[in-house]
């Protein structure tokens, strides 16, 4: 089963996904961390969100691209619940931290739609097919995501990063039993 909720930043998705993850009502309940911690807004973030997931059984694992890695951590998946926060920072980890994510975005995009597109295909392919073989070894895979629009305010290479991301939203909608926003 896969939960794909979704939505504006600082929106509740969150809480809203721990609370799925609670009803479901596994006993094995992971909860993947990708946020990498760059500064104290992020710290704030990460502390913010381990205070409010306290009590409530998590294993939190640290993965910030590469699902494949919380695979050891599956030794009861028909009993598991895996809750993934977000595919907002499993992107920009892809893109600036993975060399497998960042080869796909190689070659010469800017200025180029259709090599955007291309490479945001590609990329969001890519995790998609990742979520579908995390989700076939756990019985629940709840995803969490930010919605962003492309914006002139922006640069290339931040129009960039939320094309990959919309691309990835749209596809997991796809594969999703149950969206939420």
């Amino acid at each position: 089963m896969i939960y794909f909720i979704t939505g504006k930043p600082n929106s509740g998705k969150s809480l809203k996904a721990e609370e799925l993850v609670l009803s479901v009502g596994d006993p094995v309940r992971i909860y993947v961390a990708t946020m990498q911690v760059k500064d104290d807004a992020g710290r704030e973030r990460v502390n913010k969100h381990v205070r409010q997931r306290e009590g409530k059984g998590f294993e939190t694992v640290e993965i910030p691209y590469g699902m494949h890695k919380l695979y050891p951590y599956l030794e009861n998946g028909s009993q598991t619940t895996v809750l993934l926060e977000d595919l907002s920072n499993l992107v920009g980890n892809e893109m600036y931290e993975n060399p497998e994510g960042k080869k796909l975005l190689t070659g010469n995009i800017q200025g180029n739609l259709k090599a955007l597109e291309n490479a945001a295909q590609k990329l969001a392919g890519k995790i998609t097919e990742e979520l579908c073989d995390l989700a076939k070894k756990v019985h629940c895979l709840i995803i969490v995501s930010a919605e962003y629009e492309i914006s002139e305010q922006y640069d290339e290479e931040t129009n960039t990063y939320i094309s990959i991301l919309n691309t990835l939203n749209d596809k997991v909608k796809k594969i999703s039993d149950k969206v939420l926003s």
